[in-house]
């Protein structure tokens, strides 16, 4: 993850694996109104993805794939979020990922995405336990 701090947080689940969180570094901005097209970097306990995606008033998506992975649970295959705005709330979304897992098999789960707070004490402490325990 770069010095910056995330734009985006999420958290997600299968029926398998506990909540997880996720930081989301937009790297890249492509305006064109009503959608806009961007890229980044997603960090996870799995590992380190690149992604591009989409945002409209309504909707989000993006597509991930795992760079640089640190558990066996990291999957080799790109996985696609599809996000619906949560209403009156400015940049929340709440979806569904689906993709394959490391073996190949069809897995999906639900997520959802938050702007993160870049002045809270709270979430800049998680976000610096986070990175210290992945040695950056």
């Amino acid at each position: 993850m770069t010095a910056n701090k995330p734009q985006y947080y999420g958290y997600w689940i299968t029926p398998e694996r506990i909540n997880s969180i996720f930081f989301m570094n937009i790297d890249w901005i492509s305006v064109n109104l009503p959608t806009h097209k961007f890229g980044g970097t997603i960090e996870d306990k799995l590992g380190t993805a690149k992604f591009t995606g989409e945002k409209s008033p309504r909707e989000i998506i993006f597509t991930k794939k795992y760079t640089h992975m640190h558990s066996a649970y990291a999957s080799k295959f790109p996985l696609e979020y599809k996000g619906s705005k949560i209403k009156n709330l400015k940049d929340f979304y709440e979806g569904v990922y689906t993709g394959k897992d490391e073996d190949g098999n069809y897995l999906s789960g639900a997520f959802i995405l938050q702007p993160f707070p870049q002045h809270s004490k709270t979430m800049n402490s998680l976000l610096k336990d986070f990175l210290e325990k992945r040695g950056r």
